[in-house]
């Protein structure tokens, strides 16, 4: 995990990276991820950590989630 800071309002955030390179053989693992965040996007929990955005590149999936 690493931490980012919204320039804009100064408001901080975990990010996790996933490496999709180490899942290339398994095309599941993709729709199964998409469906998660999708989920976990749409849940507000007090005892939940909430996904704010995620992004997807090439090599790699952030996750930006609240600190």
């Amino acid at each position: 995990m690493s931490l980012a800071v919204d320039v804009a309002t100064g408001e901080k955030f975990a990010v996790k990276k996933i490496d999709k390179t180490k899942f290339w053989t398994n095309p599941k693992f993709f729709e199964s991820i998409e469906r998660e965040v999708a989920i976990m996007m749409e849940i507000q929990h007090p005892n939940l950590v909430r996904i704010v955005d995620f992004f997807d590149e090439e090599n790699y999936i952030y996750l930006v989630l609240e600190l």
